[in-house]
């Protein structure tokens, strides 16, 4: 299931309402790191270009006088969603933890013969942590 959200931002231009829309996968975002400083990407390219206006536009510009809102989450995502905000903090958090789980999970199946960590919740926490203190010590 993609892991994506749901932006809308309304706006006025020349006399005429804008009600833009966009789907947009944040998967990328998490996976390359790009959401590591705990911040939203950038919504109005994605928005201008999903909604055919120019980035170098006065149009753009009125736009960006709006705050999109996020009005859906698919995915994990949307446990993350209330009232048109992420919960970011508790989003990259969550998007860790299954990124440890992830790589912990072969080794226990192959060394320790657990199929099923959520059996074992304290060997699953100690993993993990064993897991980020070894990326925190990594050089570089």
């Amino acid at each position: 299931m993609p892991e994506t959200i749901d932006v809308r931002l309304d706006f006025d231009f020349q006399g005429k309402q804008h009600a833009l829309r966009s789907r947009i996968d944040l998967e990328p975002f998490l996976r390359n790191g790009l959401l590591a400083d705990e911040a939203l990407p950038d919504l109005y390219p994605m928005l201008a270009k999903d909604n055919g206006i120019d980035p170098y536009s006065y149009e753009y510009e009125v736009m960006q006088m709006e705050q999109p809102r996020i009005v859906g989450a698919e995915g994990w995502l949307s446990e993350f969603l209330r009232d048109a905000q992420l919960d970011w903090q508790g989003l990259l958090a969550a998007y860790r933890r299954r990124q440890a789980v992830a790589a912990i999970r072969p080794i226990a199946r192959d060394r320790l013969g657990i199929d099923d960590l959520d059996q074992h919740p304290s060997l699953r926490d100690a993993l993990i942590a064993a897991y980020r203190l070894g990326l925190e010590s990594a050089p570089g």
